[in-house]
C-alpha cells in the first residue's frame, strides 16, 4: 500500500506547513548558502510566493540536507503552482482571443506561439478532475474522486473514469473513493457494493472503516453487505470505533429499510384498506401456513 494512510485522512500538504516567506526574502535567500538565513527580516510583510526565475534554485534545494529547508521549498512550490493553475485559464483565454482576432498579423503570430508554449488546457474544471484520476499520487487521485462525486448527477459523464478507478487503481483508498463517488452520481448499487464489501477484509484498518461509513450512508440498497458487517463485528479491531461504525451502518441499513416498508404498507392500507403485511415482510422470518 503506497499512501493509503494519508489519502483516508484526506491529506493536505499545505495545512501543515507555516506561512510561506514573502517573495523578497526568497530573493535574498537563494543568494545565500543557507537559503532562509535571512527570513526573519521581513516578517511584516504578507506571504507570497517565489517567482518563476526562482524555481530551479528552488528545484535543487529539494536535495538540501536540512528538513526544514525542504520544508519550505516544497510547500512554495504548492502555492506557486496554486497561482499558475489560477491564472492559466485567462492566459489561456486571452491569447486564444488574441489568435483567432487581432488584426495584426505578428501579434496574431505571436498569440499563436504562446498558446503552443502553454500547451493543452482542460476546458472546464470538471476535465480536470476526470485528468487527475489518472494522476501518479494518490492522494490527488483520490481527491479527484471524492470532488466528482460531490457534484452528484452533474458527474455523470465522470462515470467510465471512476469505474476503471473503482476496478482497478492500484490504492484500495482510491478504489473506494470512486466507488463512493459512483454511488453519489448514480445511485447503482451492484459495482458499488462489491467494492466496498471488499474493502471490508482490507488489512489496512482505517480502509475497513471508511467502507463502513459508505455502507451506512447508502442504507437499504446496501442489505447485500449485511453478512460481511456482522462478520465485521466479529474482528479484533486496534481502532474500537470501527466496531460502532458497523453497529451504526447495520442500524441505518436496517432501519431505513423498515421505514421504507412502513411508508409502502400505509400507501397499500389507504389503497386496499383490508391489506396486511405477511409475517414474512415484518421480520424476515417465514410466515406460518
Amino acid at each position: 500500500m503506497i499512501m493509503s494512510n494519508a489519502v483516508v485522512k484526506r491529506w493536505n500538504g499545505s495545512a501543515c506547513l507555516e506561512q510561506d516567506p514573502p517573495l523578497a526574502d526568497w530573493l535574498v535567500a537563494l543568494s545565500h548558502d543557507s537559503p532562509f538565513e535571512r527570513l526573519q527580516t521581513s516578517t511584516a510583510r504578507g506571504g507570497a510566493s517565489p517567482p518563476l526565475a526562482a524555481v530551479p534554485s528552488l528545484l535543487s534545494l529539494l536535495q538540501d540536507s536540512d528538513r526544514d529547508v525542504r520544508l519550505r521549498v516544497v510547500a512554495a512550490l504548492g502555492d506557486l503552482a496554486g497561482e499558475v493553475r489560477r491564472v492559466l485559464p485567462a492566459l489561456h483565454a486571452a491569447l486564444r482571443e488574441a489568435a483567432r482576432n487581432e488584426r495584426d498579423d505578428a501579434v496574431r503570430a505571436e498569440a499563436v506561439r504562446g498558446l503552443l508554449q502553454a500547451g493543452p488546457h482542460p476546458a472546464t474544471e470538471f476535465d480536470a478532475l476526470v485528468d487527475a484520476l489518472h494522476s501518479d499520487v494518490d492522494v490527488v487521485r483520490f481527491h479527484a474522486a471524492t470532488a466528482l462525486g460531490d457534484l452528484g448527477p452533474a458527474g455523470r459523464p465522470a462515470l467510465p473514469a471512476l469505474i476503471h478507478a473503482s476496478l482497478w487503481d492500484q490504492d484500495p483508498a482510491v478504489r473506494v473513493g470512486a466507488a463512493m463517488a459512483l454511488w453519489k452520481i448514480d445511485r447503482k448499487g451492484p459495482l458499488v457494493l462489491h467494492v466496498l464489501i471488499k474493502a471490508l477484509d482490507d488489512a489496512n484498518e482505517l480502509i475497513c472503516w471508511i467502507a463502513v461509513e459508505c455502507l451506512g450512508q447508502i442504507g437499504p440498497t446496501a442489505r447485500e453487505a449485511v453478512p460481511a458487517l456482522r462478520q465485521a463485528l466479529e474482528k479484533d479491531f486496534r481502532l474500537s470505533l470501527i466496531k460502532t461504525a458497523v453497529v451504526l451502518a447495520l442500524e441505518r441499513i436496517h432501519s431505513q429499510a423498515s421505514d421504507q416498508r412502513e411508508r409502502g404498507d400505509r400507501g397499500m392500507r389507504q389503497l386496499a384498506p383490508d391489506f396486511t403485511p405477511r409475517q414474512s415482510e415484518v421480520t424476515g422470518m417465514p410466515s406460518k401456513q
